[in-house]
């Protein structure tokens, strides 16, 4: 049983462009999440999706000097392009990783993968009610049922955020849910405004060259230990792009 790894990535963000390369410890911060995703023990083949558009060379050619593979498909049909992606790496299940989270925990995806195999579930993430930190956003699904999807009629936002029409129709499909003792889903450790990546940057500069494999719960202590820091990126709420799509497509239809 193949489980594949599909890292979304793109350079055209509307809120921090060109974030996926931007420099931490003077190294791509695709290549800091890459070290850390590669960790994973039940993760078999990574592959960074991009688009063709020429924005994204870079991205192609970033892939070429990391050796990992590649696949380039559609910009604003994310959908399609992990579904095209499927056709030339095969799997049973793609885990869906976005290359904004470069504190992306193995451990934690670890876990998602196993809940996901052990209970023979649809979809599994550890962020439809937030308990982890936002930037550990893990996803797994099995690939038929991903490939089912472009079969129902979808709605824009049903493109652009892979997974939203199998989270908002729970009862076609059997979804499961991995939640953290203890809540921290009030700590921001994604990439998505000059803040954030200020934060992030703080957390590699201060962690990585003591342990390059710390945990999410060290970066935690370390915010802790630094309160102005962890403010820096606290006034962002979570998962404003999903909101900005679903706003504009009320927009669209009023």
């Amino acid at each position: 049983m193949t489980i594949n790894a599909f890292v979304q990535a793109r350079m055209n963000s509307r809120r921090l462009p060109g974030k996926v390369l931007k420099p931490i410890l003077s190294r791509p911060m695709l290549s800091l999440l890459l070290e850390r995703l590669r960790k994973c023990q039940h993760i078999d083949n990574i592959v960074i999706l991009t688009s063709e558009e020429e924005s994204d060379d870079e991205i192609a050619d970033f892939c070429r000097t990391e050796n990992v593979a590649l696949f380039r498909g559609s910009l604003n049909n994310v959908l399609n392009r992990f579904t095209s992606a499927l056709e030339k790496h095969p799997c049973k299940h793609v885990v869906r990783i976005t290359a904004d989270c470069p504190l992306i925990d193995h451990r934690i995806i670890d876990q998602v993968i196993q809940l996901h195999l052990n209970d023979k579930n649809d979809y599994t993430n550890n962020c439809d009610t937030p308990s982890f930190p936002h930037g550990l956003d893990t996803e797994i699904i099995k690939a038929d049922v991903l490939q089912s999807i472009e079969l129902q009629q979808l709605k824009p936002s049903d493109k652009e955020h892979v997974t939203l029409f199998v989270r908002t129709h729970n009862e076609q499909f059997k979804l499961g849910l991995l939640k953290n003792e203890i809540d921290y889903s009030a700590y921001r450790l994604t990439v998505d405004e000059q803040e954030d990546l200020s934060v992030v940057t703080a957390v590699f500069e201060a962690l990585y060259n003591k342990d390059a494999d710390f945990d999410y719960l060290q970066a935690i202590e370390f915010l802790d230990a630094n309160p102005k820091l962890k403010l820096l990126n606290a006034k962002y709420e979570r998962n404003e792009g999903l909101k900005y799509s679903l706003e504009l497509e009320q927009s669209v239809s009023t």
